[in-house]
């Protein structure tokens, strides 16, 4: 957020301002200097791969993405938490004359229901998911059939986007599906909005790019732990040395070839005879078999040291905290710590989805011909820690009243910044106060 000091500098002369200014012009390059990977339009390193995965390809790993959002409890549990704290209940702000003001904000209450399936909100949430999942969000704002305003958007899949330099210099999206024809995407209509970059790479990096070794490491603990509460469920594990009969036991001759499959029946019916009863805790045997038993639970000790070491690695890579995820491990005071961490990541994902919906309602007024601009405005999201904050705020009302008294007027700009307002704005509300007979503060 910008904040306004209202601090008085001295301007350099005019003349030589104006000759500063005119010496930059007449310096400044005609033109992009430095080169980007794509300007060639050829198919490039940086569209194929993410830089984490330089063997894999962008595609298969998006993809990879969006089945663990839909199998993974982690990974849907902390979408969901990001795309509440992102996408609270927001409203429009409009520009223009009185006229052009009213007739938008009718227009676009009307259009906000039958845009998407779910609605704006709806589409909001949506956009997040991606946004998160895919690196972007990525949309086609589809015009009515005879340009009057904006029919729908429409999720295009932004693992399927390429991007290459136009002749113009402008950025040209195509669309390469995994099955038809690529095609060339219309800047006018369509809106390609990356959550993070990296270096001069124009592709969003996903917000979970991290997590993938640190989830299949939880895919492969998760079933080791299977195999080990299986285990545990029968208290012990059994082991049976049973001495073998001999062949005359089952009627048979010394070397009668029958013989071995007649023992692997008796070994069978053995251990069906043992394990029937091990439910119960009750081993019956034929006095031939000795039994011997191993407590499971001196095997599970580590197991759960690394489980949770790994996930908390999982969870730091997601963008989550311990506490979101039903760990109650982290005090008060290292909560009230760490939960900015994720507003901060929140406020990312909501500025991505807040440019994206912008376009469309923007490009709705101008198709609707409609003099008008709008932005949106998002609510603050729930505040655990209100009590606390507005008692510090308290404190810090005090010892700005404290050292006004102390220093006058040398405070007003850390009074203005820390409360973002004017110094004009203080300035007046003081004379108001004076004139009013309240000359306290």
């Amino acid at each position: 957020m910008f904040r306004l000091f209202n601090r008085r500098r001295r301007s350099p002369p005019v003349d030589a301002a104006t000759a500063r200014l005119r010496g930059l012009a007449q310096a400044l390059p005609r033109g992009q200097v430095s080169r980007n990977p794509n300007l060639d339009g050829l198919i490039t390193h940086f569209e194929d791969t993410l830089a984490g995965y330089p063997k894999d390809t962008r595609p298969r790993i998006i993809r990879v993405f969006r089945m663990l959002a839909q199998s993974d409890d982690d990974v849907a549990g902390t979408i969901r938490d990001l795309t509440s704290l992102a996408i609270t209940p927001f409203t429009w702000e409009l520009d223009g004359s009185e006229a052009a003001q009213a007739q938008a904000e009718e227009t676009l209450e009307l259009w906000r229901k039958a845009v998407f399936p779910t609605g704006l909100t709806g589409l909001a949430e949506h956009q997040a998911r991606e946004a998160y999942i895919t690196g972007a969000t990525s949309l086609e704002w589809v015009p009515q059939p005879d340009a009057r305003g904006v029919l729908r958007a429409e999720p295009v899949p932004t693992e399927e986007i390429r991007i290459r330099r136009g002749q113009d210099g402008e950025r040209e999206y195509r669309q390469v599906p995994r099955t038809g024809e690529p095609v060339t995407l219309d800047n006018r209509t369509y809106h390609y909005g990356p959550l993070t970059l990296d270096g001069n790479n124009p592709y969003g990096v996903p917000g979970m790019i991290s997590t993938l070794h640190t989830l299949a490491r939880k895919g492969e603990l998760s079933k080791g732990e299977d195999r080990l509460i299986n285990a545990a469920a029968k208290i012990a594990l059994v082991t049976a040395a049973v001495t073998p009969p001999e062949p005359s036991d089952f009627g048979l001759a010394k070397g009668d070839p029958t013989y071995q499959e007649k023992l692997q029946e008796y070994m069978r019916q053995v251990a069906e005879l043992i394990a029937s009863g091990s439910e119960r805790g009750l081993y019956a045997h034929p006095n031939t078999v000795e039994l011997e038993t191993t407590n499971v639970n001196q095997n599970l000790q580590g197991a759960t040291e690394i489980t949770d070491r790994n996930q908390k690695q999982l969870w730091s890579g997601l963008g989550t905290q311990p506490f979101m995820r039903g760990d109650m491990g982290a005090n008060y005071a290292l909560a009230k710590v760490i939960y900015p961490t994720m507003l901060a990541f929140a406020e990312t994902l909501r500025g991505a989805v807040a440019g994206q919906l912008e376009f469309g309602m923007n490009l709705h007024l101008q198709l609707m011909g409609i003099p008008a601009q709008a932005w949106l405005t998002f609510d603050s999201p729930p505040n655990p820690f209100r009590a606390d904050d507005a008692a510090a705020q308290l404190d810090e009302a005090k010892t700005d009243e404290l050292m006004l008294k102390l220093i006058g007027d040398a405070w007003l700009p850390k009074l203005s910044g820390r409360w973002d307002v004017t110094v004009d704005d203080i300035e007046a509300a003081r004379a108001a106060r004076e004139g009013s007979g309240d000359e306290e503060g």
